[in-house]
């Protein structure tokens, strides 16, 4: 209740205000522009809440990476702490945020078939272009998994000559150096970067070191056509200092030994057709092949004799086409969007057992079509509509060691057929206030993980979606974003630590809530963000609450630039208290609410640009996620510095 009445009251606010519409702009903010599907929109004529960030935001925003940036974002709550790269949750998806909030790289899905997430340790935040945030479904357009929202992720493209070193150093250990160059000539392109990251880790083993190297290249040919070809390299090698217990250090680690190393390189080639009045076709094939060498024995000493780690290897081929047509009838704007996308995973795990050796194989294929049509009803009303089938296949079996080698064991294959729907409002009821309302809905297919412990009916799960909300802005003066949501998932997987198998719940799971965020510009030299998210996230009939779900967050966000050249800026989060992974019975103590507060000082004047920063100010000591009283430390206060040189 009072969560609604806030979104009252602010809509009151505004409607009372009429001041904000009349008064000169101080400052004239640049229109965002989004790709909520793959066409781009305005994102006033988007029909559900995105946030768009830039690679200029990025400095001004205090944060070691991806997840810490991107955590500091109205309904998301970071999970940090568990892995070595952690992980974002938007919209309370709980323990399964990695398999149902979906993360793009240049529109190529960087969650892994496992339940293993997202690494974002191979994504450099000085590679980054643009950031989109689209919190609800994107199942439309994105097809399985993009069900509490979708983060997609722009990277920097071939440009000019030019080149870009950087060097930072920090508490415990962090050192990090990355480099990168672009050219031209004539029609051709290229952009060069690579780098290296090492840390000893604010617990014992936790030490992490990772190289990477890219290289894109870029074709303009006289007429429609372009072409784009890139390359990714990452290596790495980690500690896994596990879950600390009550009465221990937050530094300690309960897994002394445990540990692993990865290999990833990932290629994309695209081509795009713009033929003006005849639309735009773009084409995209990537190939991602990923091996991780992991030691999760828990061992308490050394042991030279043990044996190999285990190994899993996947490789991953997607392919999408897509088509956007511009209309325009009567003076009115219209697009319309068809679609097709193919995903082929091919997932291999072998578990070394001193008594008999397992061997596990998944295989994951989906196909997808979709169309959207964007109409402009009237100069002030527009609707948007989609549809998607989907087809998904999946494989799994496990072989054993036998004396005449590797066996099949057992074997299990399933197909389902999927649909998704979507259909929005958008009303113009100022120039400075547009209200939207959606209903959509997602869906989102077992994993192999999910495959290899699986009860008999195991089945995709499906959910459905409703947005009602408005954006109100005046450049210079203030940007107010409010909205309410409500989704209840139907055979919503899980995994049932009594009977050890993946399941279904038989009950509904509802996650309803209210996500808001407001921007003041106070004085041309200051700006305040504030964001606040009210979330409740439980079973339908007992009405329990989804463990690892907070009820409450919020941010703030201060910057204040004198000049052009000097930046200050002062970033805090709060997250309530919230239930233990494992106490889905709402019986045991919660996690401890907590408030962690950053700093970031900044001097940049071509071709320097320096920065300071002071993370967890008052050495807060919380944890993000535990498991049976076990919990995963977050660090305490540490410091950081950098300088990047421009030519």
């Amino acid at each position: 209740m009072k969560g609604c009445l806030l979104f009252v009251v602010s809509a009151a606010l505004i409607f009372a205000c009429p001041v904000f519409a009349e008064a000169p702009a101080a400052l004239q903010l640049e229109t965002l522009v989004v790709t909520a599907g793959r066409e781009d929109k305005d994102a006033e004529k988007l029909a559900r809440p995105v946030r768009v960030l830039e690679k200029e935001d990025f400095n001004r925003i205090p944060g070691a990476g991806l997840v810490e940036v991107l955590a500091r974002e109205a309904g998301l709550v970071p999970r940090e702490g568990v892995g070595k790269s952690g992980g974002l949750d938007i919209r309370g998806m709980g323990d399964t945020f990695s398999s149902n909030v979906l993360v793009l790289v240049d529109d190529v899905p960087m969650n892994a078939r496992d339940l293993s997430g997202v690494d974002f340790s191979t994504i450099a935040l000085e590679d980054v272009e643009r950031i989109e945030i689209i919190r609800g479904s994107g199942a439309v357009h994105w097809g399985s998994g993009a069900v509490g929202g979708v983060i997609r992720i722009i990277t920097k493209k071939p440009s000019e000559l030019s080149a870009t070193l950087s060097t930072e150093t920090g508490s415990f250990g962090h050192r990090k150096n990355r480099i990168q160059t672009s050219g031209s000539s004539g029609k051709s392109a290229f952009r060069l970067y690579g780098g290296h990251r090492e840390t000893n880790g604010y617990r014992e083993n936790s030490a992490f070191d990772a190289k990477d190297a890219g290289l894109d290249l870029q074709y303009n040919q006289k007429g429609p056509f372009s072409f784009g070809l890139s390359g990714h390299v990452y290596a790495d090698s980690y500690g896994l200092p596990g879950p600390v217990t009550q009465g221990r250090s937050r530094k300690s680690a309960s897994t002394p030994y445990d540990g692993g190393e990865t290999f990833e390189k990932r290629f994309t080639a695209r081509a795009e057709g713009n033929f003006d009045a005849m639309g735009t076709l773009k084409l995209q094939r990537s190939l991602r092949y990923r091996d991780q060498k992991m030691d999760m024995t828990g061992r308490q000493v050394a042991d030279s004799e043990s044996g190999p780690p285990v190994d899993t290897g996947v490789t991953e081929k997607t392919a999408r086409m897509d088509y956007h047509l511009p209309l325009e009838r009567n003076g009115l704007h219209h697009s319309l969007h068809f679609g097709l996308d193919h995903l082929e995973s091919h997932y291999v795990r072998t578990d070394p057992d001193a008594n008999l050796a397992r061997r596990y194989n998944g295989r994951i294929v989906e196909y997808g079509v979709f169309s959207a049509a964007d109409l402009g009803l009237t100069e002030s009303l527009r609707l948007s509509l989609g549809g998607r089938h989907h087809v998904m296949d999946a494989d799994y079996r496990y072989d054993r060691m036998s004396p005449e080698g590797w066996r099949q064991h057992s074997l299990r294959s399933e197909t389902w057929e999927k649909q998704a729907w979507d259909a929005g409002l958008v009303y113009e009821m100022r120039p400075w206030l547009h209200v939207y309302t959606s209903f959509a809905t997602s869906f989102r297919g077992p994993n192999v993980d999910e495959l290899a412990q699986a009860s008999a009916d195991l089945k995709p799960q499906e959910s459905r979606h409703l947005e009602l909300g408005f954006r109100s802005s005046f450049p210079g003066w203030y940007r107010l974003e409010a909205g309410l949501f409500s989704m209840e998932a139907d055979d919503e997987i899980y995994y049932d630590s009594l009977r050890q198998e993946n399941r279904n719940y038989e009950e509904k799971t509802r996650r309803r809530g209210l996500e808001t965020a407001l921007t003041l510009y106070p004085a041309p030299a200051w700006s305040l963000r504030l964001d606040m998210t009210w979330m409740q996230a439980r079973f339908e009939k007992n009405d329990k609450v989804i463990p690892l779900v907070p009820e409450r967050h919020a941010g703030w966000q201060i910057s204040w630039e004198p000049v052009e050249v000097v930046g200050l800026y002062l970033a805090g989060r709060w997250f309530d208290s919230r239930y233990d992974g494992n106490d889905f019975a709402n019986r045991e103590k919660k996690l401890d609410a907590f408030h962690v507060w950053d700093m970031r000082a900044r001097l940049h004047s071509s071709p320097l640009d320096l920065f300071v920063e002071v993370h967890n100010i008052f050495n807060e000591a919380y944890a993000m996620a535990a498991y049976s009283g076990a919990s995963y430390p977050m660090p305490g206060r540490y410091l950081k510095a950098g300088v990047t040189f421009c030519f």
